[in-house]
């Protein structure tokens, strides 16, 4: 459930060198976008997404957005700076990958109160405005040099689970799956289904690929089953997943809801328990055929299945059942409830903006929780399954200042009406263990 700290530097490793052209001042016009920013938010796949941006945060390393009034602008992050250009509605950033794919990315974004978001529904970034004592800042120091970053890092970073937030910004950057540094997917005939094998403790079932198709443009979609065969909770999305047609990487499209169960890769999962899961290319119909390939950042082992464009499976008639009805194991009833590291304060069941039932989980990260090269998160689940976090009502962001023990919240959507597991996690580079449990009654 976790990446190393090679898949963060990767960020700025591989970006383009730091430039030095000037940046703007706070725009004069309010209604303007122009001026510089900085990342203050992140909504995407799940809630360890966020550890992520609170390691970067709590090392002093911002993410800088600058937009030119003259239409061109950069996205600065370490010594690294890409261009960029805008216009009213989008910005676009130049596809760095030699091979394949469009000449930019574009990514829709809105304006307002003086906070712009870069958004698509597989993820928002949410870039606030500079006071003049931060660009005051900025002018002097920048956005942080990798060097200072390393020494920083090693500690708080090398066990961070979950990429999404890292895939994120590299697709974002022009730089997902298929970039410079992968190994290119060798050719083959088409496949049998189903296509077996292990990656990062998940059995990966490929049945098939089949087709859709939104706003004109041709999708081809990775249907699979993923089972849990390890030990402790682990993630699909946890493993790379890259796809390629006539020697070029395939794009990956920003949108989740282009085929059935795309987004359940980010959910973590009981040992033992299957999920239904799907991953959507761009492709070319008339083209050969499409070679997928499941592989991991610390293992040599990897699936691969191959489709032709011409000869695709029908969609699925409806998406994965999440009413699974799963035995909590034993074993966690015999977890202690509170943690070392994590207290856990009140917990409400309420019902969220949406009109969906929720539950929310206060608690603090105390100030040595991250001691002893260990890493705490937490977590909770239902049926086996993680349940969704709300993004839109977590307080993750306020005071990006406070305290290792601030107050914080997780607030997640219910799926049924099964008891709610809320887990605290402790992680360390071999292993992932369960420090605390709470089962909680629904209703």
């Amino acid at each position: 459930m976790k990446k190393t700290l090679s898949v963060l530097l990767a960020v700025s490793l591989l970006l383009a060198l730091t430039a030095g052209a000037a940046v703007p001042a706070a725009a004069a016009d309010p209604e303007s976008p122009a001026g510089i920013y900085k990342l203050t938010g992140v909504t995407c796949g799940s809630g360890s997404d966020l550890a992520i941006v609170s390691a970067i945060v709590d090392m002093g390393v911002k993410y800088y957005l600058i937009l030119r009034g003259d239409g061109t602008g950069s996205m600065r992050f370490l010594e690294a700076d890409i261009s960029l250009e805008w216009d009213e509605n989008s910005i676009f950033i130049p596809n760095k990958r030699p091979v394949g794919g469009p000449d930019h990315f574009s990514i829709p974004y809105t304006f307002a109160d003086g906070v712009l978001k870069m958004s698509t529904k597989a993820y928002t970034l949410d870039f606030g405005a500079l006071t003049a004592e931060e660009q005051a800042y900025y002018e002097a120091n920048g956005s942080g040099s990798l060097s200072g970053l390393i020494s920083k890092a090693v500690q708080s970073l090398t066990n961070l689970m979950d990429g999404d937030l890292t895939d994120a910004l590299l697709s974002a950057l022009g730089m997902g799956a298929g970039g410079s540094e992968e190994e290119p997917i060798p050719d083959g005939e088409p496949s049998e289904a189903p296509v077996t094998g292990v990656v990062e403790g998940i059995e990966f079932k490929i049945l098939g690929a089949y087709s859709a198709e939104k706003d004109g443009k041709p999708y081809i979609i990775l249907n699979f089953d993923a089972t849990n065969v390890s030990d402790d909770i682990r993630t699909p999305g946890d493993a790379n997943f890259g796809a390629a047609q006539d020697g070029a990487f395939l794009d990956i499209p920003f949108d989740v809801d282009i085929g059935f169960d795309q987004y359940n890769i980010n959910y973590g999962i009981w040992p033992g328990l299957t999920i239904r899961c799907s991953y959507a290319f761009d492709y070319d119909p008339d083209g050969g055929t499409v070679g997928f390939r499941i592989n991991s950042y610390h293992e040599e082992n990897s699936v691969l299945f191959y489709a032709d464009p011409k000869n695709l499976d029908d969609a699925p008639e409806k998406p994965f059942d999440f009413n699974t009805g799963v035995t909590i194991p034993e074993e966690l009833r015999d977890v202690p409830e509170e943690a070392e590291h994590v207290s856990v304060e009140k917990v409400e069941f309420y019902t969220a903006e949406d009109g969906s039932d929720a539950v929310r989980f206060f608690f603090r990260y105390l100030n040595d929780a991250s001691s002893d090269g260990k890493y705490h998160s937490c977590m909770a689940l239902q049926d086996g399954i993680q349940l969704p976090v709300i993004y839109t009502e977590l307080d993750f962001y306020a005071d990006e200042n406070a305290p290792a023990d601030r107050l914080r919240t997780l607030p997640c959507r219910l799926r049924t009406d099964s008891p709610v597991v809320f887990l605290v996690l402790e992680s360390t580079d071999d292993d992932t263990i369960v420090e605390a449990a709470r089962i909680l009654e629904v209703g």
